[in-house]
């Protein structure tokens, strides 16, 4: 499997292939989650977004819908995007291209089920895309996001030291910053960081109006 979906390489092809940051000039981040919706975290995040005017991109396990539609629900009627993020989680490498495509249209179907208008916008498990699903999902018309900033939440180190990556790397216009809503340390880190971009002068958009759907 070529891994297309990695960011060294997703950051050479153009947004309309595969969106991986925003427009440079506008003070804009996104923020996006994947793997919820979880019962613990999800909505304590959406919360916390709430509390600085701020919409997320929650790119969502299919049988996590299905386990928790009215956490999914929640966060449409606050106002975020529910994405698409395959069915199960399981990994891309092994499996079929017919299978790979199974996993996502499951998942969307979850999806349609909260929110009958949704985009579809993809984001691979662990972003890695092979060239054959990706020139399907495009012919297929799927919106395709990565991230220019990875959170590292999933490493589950503690705070003092995860945070060192925000201070060390400050955030740029239109970054598509990646975290997970299954997680305490991701609470803590935007508790620590969403009054900082605030006060820089940031909003928080979703990811629906980089690939072509109306964003708040």
């Amino acid at each position: 499997m070529l891994n297309f979906g990695s960011y060294k390489i997703a950051r050479f092809l153009p947004n309309r292939v595969i969106t991986t940051k925003g427009k440079s000039k506008e003070r804009v981040l996104y923020l996006t989650f994947d793997d919820g919706p979880n019962p613990d975290f999800t909505l304590k995040i959406a919360d916390l977004l709430q509390r600085y005017s701020a919409q997320g991109s929650f790119f969502c396990i299919g049988r996590n819908i299905a386990k928790h539609p009215q956490i999914a629900q929640s966060l449409v009627e606050k106002g975020h995007l529910i994405a698409n993020h395959s069915n199960t989680h399981s990994a891309f490498v092994k499996q079929s291209l017919a299978s790979q495509l199974n996993e996502a249209n499951a998942c969307q179907r979850e999806i349609e089920n909260i929110d009958p208008d949704n985009i579809k916008a993809f984001r691979a498990p662990q972003g890695l895309l092979s060239f054959p699903l990706l020139t399907k999902l495009l012919a297929d018309k799927w919106r395709l996001v990565h991230w220019s900033y990875d959170s590292k939440d999933y490493q589950h180190k503690p705070f003092e030291e995860q945070k060192k990556i925000f201070d060390t790397r400050p955030v740029s216009n239109g970054e598509i910053l990646l975290f997970h809503d299954d997680n305490q340390l991701a609470v803590d880190l935007l508790e620590y960081l969403l009054p900082q971009w605030q006060q820089q002068g940031y909003v928080f958009h979703t990811v629906a109006g980089l690939i072509g759907g109306k964003s708040e």
